[in-house]
């Protein structure tokens, strides 16, 4: 019988094999193999979802070209759910207040796209755009119940940490694969050329000829920082020297991106790490403020003789006096969200009973994207059509009104109760991972609701940080943690009262 399938598997490969261009070929291939690795996937399923979720790597053989983690989000979750099916024991561990939470976002993501042109996609021929944005939130929210399905051992916390947060270097095959040249665009087909653009307006744009942006650095440098710091802690960091030399350079290769915006998510995620560890009196602190200071004294006397990018990057400084072209296209940039947002905040009224949803219609599309092409219309004109507001609380409101504004307030609000618990009660062997996650989730929310974000965008940052740190924790840590000798304490989410163990029986 296995034979006979083994022949026909081989005769639809060798068919569908001699048109290697079509979609049906990818397609087929990859069921393939899909079922060839399903005993890989169902061992392996939670962890592949983990390292999916910051690295950059797209499925360049399904219909728009999604991330990784997009898929690896419903290969996991119904894996979970599949488990949770055939095991007596589950070993899911429920939330109530994030999980409610998410699942109210989700309703009004679902009956806001019912109500205001349905979910399409425009690499399937539909003829309304916008269906990769709906579908990246709610995979989003399945990343959190994927996480969440099963316990993470604390003797391989660090591991897990570390796939989490360091896949993120996988950007930098982007800037190398351009900086490469042409023979290598191929592993375009694997990560995303977006990250790339910078670097190549640099080479084709006149204006920007000398100014070389390199997103993947940003990027790269933003996962060390935060693997650092959850691994050793700010007060291990800063207080060795080699250490605090190794964060300072990976901050300054981070600033080549260009990115105002990792200067205020540094300096948020420092100033609450070391609130969280404490050390605002002691002597790292000092040596925190004396490296600091010694710095700006070297650097900004200096700063016109930096990289462009980074004169960008340090703009945010006030009364810091960079390169003229750094000064204008950072402030270039700033009108362009001032102007936007000003503009939509006169047309929000409308949208506070029922958003506007992600539904965009492709003719109105053009015409806007031909209109800027002319000078008919500024730049940003595009953007408010196509729904990239850069703001993360009109990114929000806009789309799905105030029961969205709502729900996404509730899931943030939850969010830091999960994990100031967890920080406080947790177990003493993840009590460095589970500061820098409070530290690292409060800096997202604040830099989200004040400075940029995205709903779509961000959202899996924030159910991966919570799911992560609910499946390292074992859930809530209601009450502190007992430390055994030789027993490992397993915190769950309903602790059993002292009340109800039995009693001892008599000698």
């Amino acid at each position: 019988m296995f034979y006979g399938l083994s022949l026909l598997m081989a005769v639809v490969l060798g068919f569908v094999l001699a048109t290697p261009s079509e979609f049906l070929t990818f397609l087929v291939v990859a069921a393939v193999l899909m079922m060839l690795f399903t005993p890989l996937l169902l061992r392996w399923h939670h962890a592949l979802l983990i390292f999916s979720i910051k690295a950059t790597l797209m499925i360049f053989f399904l219909p728009g070209q999604p991330y990784l983690w997009m898929l690896m989000a419903v290969l996991s979750f119904g894996f979970a759910v599949l488990r949770r099916a055939l095991e007596k024991e589950s070993t899911y561990l429920h939330v109530p207040p994030v999980a409610y939470a998410l699942i109210a976002l989700t309703l009004v993501v679902l009956i806001t796209a019912k109500l205001t042109g349905g979910i399409g996609f425009r690499v399937l021929g539909s003829g309304v755009y916008g269906g990769k944005r709906y579908y990246t939130t709610l995979a989003a929210v399945l990343v959190y119940f994927a996480l969440v399905s099963q316990r993470i051992p604390a003797s391989r916390a660090g591991f897990f940490v570390g796939i989490f947060f360091l896949s993120e270097l996988t950007a930098l095959f982007s800037n190398v694969a351009y900086l490469l040249g042409p023979k290598y665009w191929f592993l375009y087909a694997i990560f995303p050329p977006d990250l790339a653009m910078h670097q190549a307006a640099s080479d084709y744009i006149l204006t920007e000829t000398h100014f070389v942006r390199v997103t993947g650095l940003s990027w790269a440098g933003h996962a060390v920082f935060c693997y650092m710091l959850a691994r050793y802690g700010a007060k291990e960091v800063f207080g060795h020297p080699w250490r605090l030399l190794f964060i300072l350079v990976v901050m300054g290769l981070t600033l080549l991106g260009g990115f105002r915006t990792y200067v205020i998510l540094f300096g948020l995620i420092l100033l609450i790490q070391f609130k969280l560890e404490r050390l605002y009196r002691s002597k790292i602190f000092l040596i925190f403020v004396v490296v600091t200071a010694l710095t700006a004294m070297v650097v900004l006397p200096n700063v016109q003789r930096l990289p462009l990018a980074v004169q960008r990057s340090l703009s945010i400084i006030p009364g810091l006096k960079v390169a003229p072209a750094a000064a204008f296209n950072a402030q270039t940039s700033s009108e362009w969200r001032l102007s936007m947002w000003k503009l939509l905040l006169a047309e929000l009224p409308n949208h506070l009973l029922l958003g506007k949803g992600y539904a965009v219609d492709p003719t109105e599309m053009y015409l806007m994207e031909q209109s800027v092409l002319r000078g008919l219309a500024p730049t940003y004109e595009f953007a408010l059509i196509a729904g990239d507001y850069h703001n993360g609380p009109l990114s929000v409101i806009v789309p799905f009104g105030i029961w969205g504004a709502a729900a996404f307030l509730w899931f943030c609000i939850a969010g830091l109760w999960v994990l100031y618990k967890n920080w406080k009660n947790g177990p003493a062997e993840l009590k460095l991972i589970n500061t820098f996650f409070l530290a690292y989730f409060t800096a997202r929310v604040i830099f989200f609701m004040v400075f940029f974000g995205t709903l779509n965008g961000d959202l899996v940052v924030f159910t991966a940080i919570l799911g992560l740190n609910i499946s390292l924790n074992g859930g809530v840590c209601r009450e502190p943690v007992k430390q055994m000798a030789s027993v490992e304490t397993t915190p769950l989410e309903e602790q059993t009262p002292p009340a109800a163990l039995p009693a001892p029986a008599n000698p």
